[in-house]
């Protein structure tokens, strides 16, 4: 299936009037990037048509919309490049991880210059347009892009009359109040195999009010250690198993399908529901996928 993206990278010329965001990360407080944002100017890293990979639209044609930037340092992301810029970041992670552990291959600094451009609501509204062909929504991805939940209304606003509906991918800290009602999210609470701090990863508010919207939670799942951590975050929220999705951890489909062995015997017998990670089957983790 060949996908129709736009990689976007538009340098130092798109950057101008824009803070810095290179700075230390302290690992007693999550990352505070208020300060990389300027009105009416939206942080993207690229555009592109796929089909929705994972959740309960899995297999609709949309175009994502992926930002940049992120207030968690998961080790095992897949979108390092959307966040990972500093050398100083990358040794606040390493300081969390356990003895032995082993880094995968994209740990390292990307450029931030090279990563992330500046447009305008209207230009990625144009750019999402040019690449819609038969897309039915638009899936808002990260980073964590409720960061810029602000700057993306009349966004939204403009795609939802156009008749697409409008998904955001989020790590449930960021809370999604002023939000339009139509809008889905799928929360991915993160857990303690993402070595962020709990303080960071865990907003029991935040995800009541995830709860309370139009959504859907996913979890990654690794081992069976896991679902003991998923318990302990649903019973602080009053959502049902049919809304609560587990999907395997990795990023090749030898081992999707080796957790997916046991994690689906699981959804079976507790009532949760399996998504697989089907752009990761079919593409890899090539990115634009």
């Amino acid at each position: 299936m060949q996908q129709i993206k736009i990689i976007l990278g538009l340098g130092r010329s798109s950057r101008k009037g824009f803070l810095s965001t290179r700075r230390a990360v302290s690992t007693a407080s999550a990352p505070d990037l208020k300060d990389a944002y300027v009105e009416h100017q939206l942080r993207v890293s690229e555009i592109f048509q796929t089909v929705q990979g994972e959740g309960p639209f899995v297999g609709r044609p949309s175009v994502f919309l992926r930002l940049g930037f992120c207030n968690l340092q998961c080790i095992w992301c897949d979108t390092k490049f959307t966040w990972l810029y500093s050398k100083q970041q990358v040794e606040d992670v390493r300081k969390r991880l356990p003895a032995g552990f082993s880094e995968p291959e994209d740990f390292a600094v990307f450029n931030e210059e090279q990563e992330i451009s500046v447009l305008g609501w209207r230009t990625v509204l144009e750019k999402i347009q040019s690449v819609r062909s038969g897309a039915q929504a638009v899936v808002i991805s990260g980073g964590e892009p409720l960061l810029q939940k602000r700057k993306l209304l009349p966004l939204i606003q403009e795609l939802m009359s156009s008749g697409l509906d409008v998904e955001f991918e989020t790590n449930g800290t960021v809370s999604p109040s002023k939000l339009p009602e139509g809008v889905h999210f799928n929360v991915s609470p993160k857990l303690s195999n993402s070595y962020n701090p709990e303080s960071w990863r865990l907003r029991h508010d935040v995800l009541q009010e995830f709860a309370q919207r139009r959504s859907v939670f996913k979890f990654v799942i690794g081992n069976p250690r896991d679902l003991q951590e998923v318990e302990d975050i649903l019973a602080h929220v009053s959502i049902p198993k049919s809304r609560v999705f587990l999907m395997p951890e990795g990023v090749t489909a030898e081992a999707i399908n080796r957790t997916s062995e046991w994690l689906v015997e699981v959804c079976k017998k507790s009532g949760y529901m399996y998504s697989h990670r089907l752009h990761l089957i079919l593409f890899g983790s090539k990115r634009g996928t």
